[in-house]
Order: C-alpha cells, then structure tokens, then sequence
C-alpha cells in the first residue's frame, strides 16, 4: 500500500526517535535525576520507554508491509505514528511542568490519552490486517 520511498523514509524517521530516545534515556538517568521529582522522572521515563517501543514496532510493521506479501495499512502506520508522538511529546512536558515557568506544561497531560487512543487504534488496524492475510 505505501510506496517504497515513503516507508523508508518513515523507517528514518523511526530510526531517529530510536536515537532521541537513547538520547533521553541518558540524560534521564544522569542530567534529569537533579532537576525532576521521583514521580516527574518517572513521566519522563514512560515517555522514553513508549517512544522506543512504538518506534521498533511501527519498524517491524513497516518491514513486514515492504518485505512480505501482507499489506499493512496506511492508517494503522499514521495512527500508530501520529499517537507515538502526540502521547511521548505531551508526557514529556508534563515532566517539566514543575520546574519554574513551566507550569502551564501540566495542561498536556490532557492530550496524552488521545495519543494513547490512537497508538491503540493503529495497533488494532495492524492486527485487522494481519487477521485478513491469514484468513485467505
């Protein structure tokens, strides 16, 4: 379904979250135990933790469409992206939301869960369509 260009470029852009979320991992466990509480550090580190996961998936999924006969949709790689980002991006700054002038950071932690529905929405699209493919 995806053209050959797009899916690796979004195998790109997977790969730099892979690489943000190394990134974060460090300055997680070193820069940001001196600033963040316990329970901010922990948002942050949920944060990471999804952003990694769902990168290596939507790359697994992104392999299987390009390398395999089955087709996953563009809908379940846009939802699982775009839900990645948005739930990630917004617990990010809800991790900063107690440092001084960041306050008005706390507001994102609204906008996590519709991130979440859409990682969940894309999750279960991909199942959809690996269902099909096994049930020809």
């Amino acid at each position: 379904m995806f053209k050959s260009l797009n899916v690796y470029r979004l195998m790109g852009w997977c790969s730099v979250f892979l690489g943000f979320s190394i990134i974060f991992g460090a300055l997680g466990s070193h820069a940001l135990t001196r600033i963040l509480s316990e329970q901010k550090l922990e948002v942050f580190n949920k944060a990471n933790h999804y952003l990694s996961i769902q990168s290596i998936g939507i790359l697994v999924l992104l392999l299987v469409n390009n390398t395999t006969k089955i087709q996953i949709s563009p809908a379940s790689i846009y939802s699982l992206l775009s839900g990645t980002l948005i739930f990630c991006i917004s617990l990010y700054m809800v991790s900063f939301s107690e440092m001084e002038g960041l306050d008005m950071f706390r507001i994102f932690g609204m906008v996590a869960p519709a991130g979440g529905l859409l990682m969940i929405l894309g999750w279960v699209l991909a199942a959809r369509d690996f269902f099909k493919e096994a049930s020809k």
